[in-house]
């Protein structure tokens, strides 16, 4: 493959749909952060709950194992392995 078609089938995590950002850790606790954020006029205080919730999700995800079988970390390995 040439670089241009590698440049081509690399996806761009900007531009992902609802339902792919849905399947994201923590994405329903921020949301949830968020929406009381704006319920009370981003006073943090009274968003005590939602804001702990969001934080034991962030380090429970932490502390789980990284997942490198991803399609764009594919296609940067075949890339290094064409180019040598």
């Amino acid at each position: 493959m040439t670089k241009k078609v590698l440049e081509k089938l690399l996806r761009n995590p900007r531009l992902m749909s609802m339902q792919q950002k849905k399947n994201f850790p923590c994405f329903m606790e921020m949301m949830t952060y968020m929406s009381a954020l704006k319920n009370y006029n981003f006073d943090d205080d009274k968003c005590a709950g939602a804001r702990a919730e969001l934080e034991l999700c962030v380090e429970t995800q932490a502390k789980q194992e990284k997942r490198r079988d991803t399609f764009n970390y594919h296609l940067q390995r075949i890339g290094r392995m064409m180019r040598t």
